[in-house]
């Protein structure tokens, strides 16, 4: 079984008050992708999610912006076959935002 060519995209931007990540997967139509977005702040030197969701292609989540912070976000997409059989699992991350 040949691995999908699936790719992530993930942005990050300040949105008024908010910041918002955004998870955009290209894979197959005929595999089953399930990604999970966490937006994270750095919090004395480590990163701590405070938002996330989790959907299929396309999947966003926002989150309040707190000034003087940094932001990321990190995504987790795994795909399925028409089976159920995990065929390939991906991961990403967008670039840090200072708000």
């Amino acid at each position: 079984y040949a691995l999908p060519n699936a790719k992530v995209f993930v942005t990050i931007r300040k949105s008024g008050g908010s910041v918002v990540a955004t998870a955009c997967v290209t894979a197959n139509p005929l595999l089953t992708v399930s990604t999970t977005l966490h937006l994270q702040r750095n919090s004395d030197e480590s990163w701590e999610t405070v938002s996330s969701n989790t959907g299929g292609l396309d999947v966003s989540t926002t989150t309040s912006a707190d000034s003087g912070s940094s932001y990321q976000a990190y995504v987790i997409c795994t795909i399925y076959d028409n089976t159920g059989n995990v065929v390939d699992t991906i991961y990403g991350y967008s670039t840090v935002l200072s708000t």
